[in-house]
């Protein structure tokens, strides 16, 4: 069995960890402090999660679910990419400029693709 089939195995088994696992995708893609690194550390996790997960009652569609992904992808690559910038003193105001010029960026590729 393979990683995939075991974890939907076990989310269609327990319904406290399906539960669990169903609100914080709901979360990520409502609500923007979900998204936050400190509250998702692993987004990787998350997305397998997301593939578990799919088609199961509650959980976001597709289509909702990855234009969030995408656009928490672009602000975690480009706080990444800017990070001895403002790790060096810039303070706050430089993460926050970064983090909504990336966010911006990212919600205009992804409309232009769709």
């Amino acid at each position: 069995m393979n990683f995939w089939r075991t974890l939907r195995a076990v989310l269609d088994d327990d319904s406290v960890l399906r539960q669990h696992v169903v609100k914080g995708l709901q979360n990520f893609v409502s609500d923007e402090w979900a998204r936050h690194k400190l509250r998702v550390p692993d987004a990787g996790m998350l997305l397998a999660c997301y593939a578990a997960a799919a088609g199961m009652e509650g959980v976001p569609p597709v289509s909702d679910f990855f234009a969030t992904y995408l656009d928490e992808s672009f602000v975690r690559g480009a706080m990444w990419w800017q990070k001895p910038a403002y790790q060096n003193g810039a303070g706050m105001s430089a993460r926050s400029e970064v983090s909504a010029v990336a966010k911006s960026v990212g919600t205009k590729s992804y409309d232009a693709k769709v």
